[in-house]
């Protein structure tokens, strides 16, 4: 008799969870009558489970479609959402996902919300292909620093870079491996046929982004203020940042002496270059292009 109420009870809970139904099919079902239909029910709601009734007179589990569907209550998006927020928010899916949680301002989707969503389209297509090897189309790949125009460019991924934000990929055209910023690619089209180049050459990307197939050694001095910016703009370089008799300096290497120069050329009189005579060639390069 207790074997014969567990199971009733177990198909009750299935019942129940599947969707709405009134108390005459579900006593039909399980072959018992509405009394004992309402026997299980104060059995069920002394386990904390809730059984809740709709203006049709269906029972149904309060709860139950959400963990059937997996959807999440707006109380648990929002927590999500600070939770991304805080603790990734340089990460490259951080937008897309708020904006997903979020909730419905509008009936349609606005321009920067389309491109989020067609970032996690592309991500998709260039891990599929770095899996299995093949090569990929980058369409409307917008360069700031080249003339370009050609919308489509054949690449053999090769891996992520800088915390997934780039691509390293061997352009077969140039017959060289170029790095792309994966939020300046428009569309990403997955292609069946194999990657040609074996060669995949061994890279390096520094703490301000830039790759390269060398690194140089470079020791700055920070004020203050320039350490507080550093480790908050370049988190990457918090291993090479240390402090000296109340001196703060960054020694470590780089890949190319752009990414470290924008940093110092946006502070000036807070940094001092003491090594590295290829920044400093850079950085005099750039103040003579200065202009106001």
């Amino acid at each position: 008799m207790a074997r014969n109420k567990a199971l009733n009870l177990i198909r009750l809970l299935d019942l129940l969870s599947l969707g709405t139904k009134t108390k005459a099919q579900l006593a039909a079902t399980l072959q018992v009558g509405i009394p004992q239909i309402n026997r299980y029910f104060q059995e069920l709601e002394s386990y904390h489970l809730c059984i809740d009734e709709d203006e049709n007179k269906r029972q149904f589990i309060f709860g139950a479609e959400q963990v059937r569907k997996g959807l999440l209550l707006e109380a648990e998006k929002a927590w999500l959402c600070s939770l991304v927020a805080l603790h990734a928010p340089g990460h490259p899916f951080s937008q897309s996902i708020q904006q997903k949680l979020s909730p419905r301002q509008l009936p349609f989707p606005l321009p920067h919300q389309i491109k989020d969503a067609n970032l996690g389209s592309n991500y998709e297509a260039i891990n599929f292909a770095l899996r299995h090897n093949l090569q990929i189309e980058l369409h409307h790949y917008h360069s700031p620093t080249s003339i370009e125009t050609n919308p489509c460019r054949l690449v053999e991924p090769i891996a992520y870079l800088d915390q997934h934000r780039q691509l390293e990929a061997y352009d077969p055209a140039k017959s060289d491996v170029r790095i792309f910023k994966i939020d300046r690619i428009g569309r990403v089209q997955l292609l069946e046929t194999t990657c040609q180049n074996p060669k995949k050459h061994k890279r390096y990307t520094d703490a301000f982004g830039f790759s390269g197939d060398k690194r140089k050694m470079v020791k700055i001095r920070l004020s203050p203020l320039a350490k507080v910016l550093l480790l908050e703009e370049h988190p990457m370089a918090r291993p090479y940042v240390s402090d000296e008799h109340n001196v703060t300096y960054f020694q470590g290497p780089i890949c190319h002496p752009a990414g470290i120069g924008r940093f110092i050329l946006g502070l000036p009189g807070h940094v001092k270059v003491l090594y590295g005579p290829e920044l400093l060639a850079h950085l005099r390069s750039q103040v003579v292009l200065l202009r106001f």
